[in-house]
């Protein structure tokens, strides 16, 4: 969030996580964002750096059950994100 506001609140806010495991740690800080600061979670997006489907399917289920499918999408490597 301080961030956000030092870069001057851009649109979109882009949160990357590579390694991500089964995708929770980026889920709950978005569940954070939204919980504490709501008018910066309108703007936040997010991207996980994952190359092997297999992973990729764990962290969709973690962020499916989140109800954030619409803020967190994936790349499969920092060049393609």
């Amino acid at each position: 969030f301080q961030m956000w506001e030092v870069m001057g609140n851009p649109s979109p806010f882009w949160l990357i996580e590579q390694g991500a495991m089964d995708g929770r740690l980026l889920v709950d800080i978005f569940l954070e964002i939204k919980r504490s600061f709501p008018e910066f979670y309108q703007v936040a997006r997010g991207r996980i750096i994952e190359p092997f489907s297999t992973c990729r399917e764990v962290q969709q289920k973690t962020v499916e059950a989140s109800g954030l499918e619409n803020k967190i999408e994936w790349a499969p490597s920092v060049g393609t994100a």
